[in-house]
């Protein structure tokens, strides 16, 4: 009994760069409304007021890719172990994921707290603070009247 055949095709990669460029030319489209009082944009809920159409950029990503080429995402995941082209293009695509994030996030466009976690689960992005000196811990020093003061002399 023989294995299957496998779908993929040496063209497949070229997918990647098809989606991506459907990403940019389909934006997301979304009709917002603005109170009278603070000219702040909303999400429309029946409630009578203008509403107006904005568009935000289409966010890639690997589970959209797959489903642009309606193809299971484990069997495009060991496609992308055993193809090197393919996983090339895959990480063309979580670049441009990456730029867009950064750019809509910090223009504002974005949740910024969605932002933040995505950047930190899909591109190791950190929030941290250095506590050493010279990659050497910090040396706290305290002094004899407040070593006494609270109990830390021998």
């Amino acid at each position: 009994m023989g294995l299957r055949p496998t779908l993929y095709t040496i063209d497949f990669p070229l997918r990647v760069s098809e989606y991506i460029t459907w990403c940019r030319e389909n934006p997301i489209a979304l009709n917002v409304t603005t109170t009278e009082e603070s000219g702040t944009p909303q999400r429309v809920k029946k409630t009578g007021k203008t509403v107006r159409s904005e568009t935000k950029p289409r966010l890639p990503s690997f589970a959209g890719f797959c489903r642009f080429v309606d193809m299971n995402k484990s069997t495009v995941s060991t496609w992308a172990e055993q193809h090197d082209a393919l996983r090339l293009a895959l990480e063309e695509l979580d670049h441009e994921q990456e730029r867009i994030l950064l750019e809509m996030g910090a223009s504002g466009s974005y949740n910024a707290a969605v932002v933040t976690r995505i950047l930190a689960a899909k591109h190791q992005y950190r929030e941290q603070a250095d506590l050493t000196s010279g990659g050497e811990p910090l040396k706290i020093e305290i002094s004899d009247s407040i070593a006494k003061k609270n109990g830390l002399t021998p």
